[in-house]
């Protein structure tokens, strides 16, 4: 994160250079530098693109930590954030999303085409997040509770075990279902004040 707002401060320092340099590049007629110029700036542009600032800042931190960490292994992630305002305490929150954004990086990351979509929202007094993912592995359910395929089962299955704990403490609910996609849809509501 720190890493990433140093880049922005000295892009906008330099800003006024580089438009001096495309213009010049411009002026001469040397549209091939100049493509190539713009594009250099681009590609340092593109990481601020993917970085949010939502209100929360564990979250935030959790949220641009889980997207670096997607990025490494080529996965496209994509995010919705209609609110960073929770019923949670800030260790629930970071279970709760680290979890999630953990496993989804696990899952997509051998997929071919690996996709993480994330969202979170407030409606009629409900916190809805959202997250659906690819997966190269199918998730096996049991008796309707989704189970860990890994050989070490005292040692895996504990993130999910962990989201579903934070959600019911919450008086929330979690679902889990798979189709093309794994998806985990929860609901939680906001105290009454």
């Amino acid at each position: 994160m720190t890493s990433v707002v140093e880049n922005l401060r000295s892009l906008r320092h330099d800003m006024n250079n580089h438009m001096s340099i495309l213009q010049g590049l411009l002026s001469v007629k040397a549209y091939d530098d100049m493509e190539a110029y713009l594009a250099s700036i681009t590609q340092e542009l593109s990481v601020a693109n993917n970085f949010y600032f939502p209100e929360n800042k564990v979250f935030s931190v959790l949220l641009n930590s889980k997207i670096s960490n997607a990025a490494q292994f080529g996965i496209r992630f994509e995010t919705e954030i209609r609110t960073s305002t929770t019923p949670f305490s800030e260790r629930d929150l970071c279970t709760l999303i680290g979890n999630i954004l953990e496993n989804a990086i696990e899952a997509s990351s051998s997929h071919t085409s690996p996709y993480i979509y994330f969202s979170m929202y407030q409606e009629n007094q409900q916190l809805h997040i959202q997250c659906d993912n690819t997966y190269s592995v199918v998730p096996v359910f049991k008796n309707g509770k989704l189970i860990t395929t890994k050989e070490n089962k005292t040692t895996h299955g504990i993130g999910t075990q962990n989201i579903c704990s934070v959600v019911e403490s919450y008086h929330g609910t979690v679902q889990f279902s798979v189709d093309d996609q794994f998806h985990v849809t929860i609901s939680i509501p906001f105290p009454k004040v």
